[in-house]
């Protein structure tokens, strides 16, 4: 593409322009020199501004860290499955540049990814968007993540097993325990751990790999299979004030994380639907919520002994595409009943007046811009 073909489209889209495409573009056409390129810097900044939000009559805005928006891509683009109210996504680096911002109702997500200055400025984020009037969902200041979270409920009699900082040198009441990164949701980066030896080797051995053990948690395990070779482990939401069992999953090992195909029988399909139905897990779920001081999220929970533990809550879960079961009927009505209530749900919490508040940066968050510039954020795993 020529330049003066990139000009006429960055002109006539303004959402592809760039400060470095402006650079280019002004040089070529000007001259090379940075009298031009501090003008075309300005020109950026005039024309950019029809970048801003929009709004609407109806409208959430999921706040993610770069390169977790994909999570709600069923919702932004209407694959969800059935109806939902409007939902837009941005990144938090996009929401702390902003002047003015979309009346809506603001769900924030990702509190464990963030930085602790990054945090800093959600929370500031956070209570700029309140005091204008706009319904905000997790209180950056407020969450708990996963090692607070376990810690609090533990602590509350609702786990039987409790978690540790691995930069604490632990030794567990319980074995065995297993070690996993603090941050992301990713599998365990261990086996099981049966006895103190076997733990210390493994702290070890991270620590040779280049691993701090400030990034990792030791926890005891806690679970049991629900039949010979078949763990299971239920998700259930909080959306506002509503809290909503929507699925289970069931796999072959004690992970549990993406289930595995065929293994779930035609009865335990039944016990689900059911659960999705009753809202079989309201009750147990609703005190572990709170005590997060958690809104809205996705709690990953099993029943072990008779007893509803909580493993972790999710502020950020995948809402993928809506798909048919590729073997059970029954599972795909399940499904769709869960996603018909998580719509509801959504809609109680959706805002439906339009229009922009305007945003008085704090000196945090300008600070921020003016330090970053247009600096692309670094992807969190």
């Amino acid at each position: 593409m020529s330049e003066t073909s990139s000009f006429a489209t960055s002109v006539l889209n303004p959402s592809k322009l760039t400060p470095a495409r402006f650079d280019l573009i002004a040089s070529n056409f000007i001259c090379n020199c940075p009298l031009v390129k501090i003008a075309s810097r300005i020109i950026f900044k005039l024309v950019s501004l029809k970048c801003k939000p929009e709004s609407s009559q109806a409208l959430i805005i999921f706040i993610t860290t770069t390169g977790h928006g994909r999570t709600v891509d069923s919702l932004v683009r209407k694959t969800f499955g059935c109806v939902t109210p409007d939902v837009r996504h941005v990144t938090y680096d996009q929401a702390f540049r902003w002047d003015k911002a979309p009346i809506a109702t603001y769900i924030f997500t990702d509190i464990e990814r963030l930085y602790p200055w990054e945090r800093f400025l959600a929370g500031q984020l956070h209570r700029l968007l309140g005091r204008q009037g706009c319904r905000c969902l997790n209180d950056p200041a407020l969450v708990m993540t996963r090692y607070p979270l376990l810690l609090s409920l533990h602590r509350a009699g609702l786990n039987p097993f409790n978690a540790y900082r691995a930069d604490a040198y632990p030794e567990p009441e319980r074995f065995p325990v297993f070690v996993r990164m603090d941050f992301n949701h990713k599998h365990p980066v261990s086996d099981l751990l049966h006895s103190q030896g076997e733990l210390n080797t493994r702290l070890e051995q991270s620590q040779k790999n280049g691993m701090s053990l400030s990034n990792l948690l030791v926890i005891e395990f806690f679970g049991e299979p629900i039949a010979e070779g078949a763990w299971r482990r239920w998700g259930t939401f909080r959306i506002g004030e509503a809290t909503q069992t929507d699925h289970c999953v069931v796999e072959n090992n004690w992970i549990v994380k993406y289930g595995t195909l065929g293994l779930s029988t035609n009865e335990m399909f039944e016990e689900e639907q059911q659960a999705v139905i009753t809202n079989r897990f309201a009750d147990d779920l609703t005190p572990a919520f709170k005590i997060g001081h958690i809104d809205y999220g996705r709690a990953d929970h099993a029943v072990v002994n008779g007893k509803t533990v909580t493993y972790e809550i999710n502020t950020n879960p995948y809402l993928g595409a809506f798909a048919p079961h590729p073997r059970s009927a029954l599972r795909t009505q399940t499904i769709r009943l869960g996603r018909e209530k998580y719509a509801a749900n959504l809609d109680r919490i959706d805002t439906r007046e339009g229009g922009h508040v305007a945003l008085e940066k704090s000196p945090a968050m300008m600070n921020y811009v003016a330090t970053n510039g247009d600096r692309r954020p670094v992807l969190r795993p």
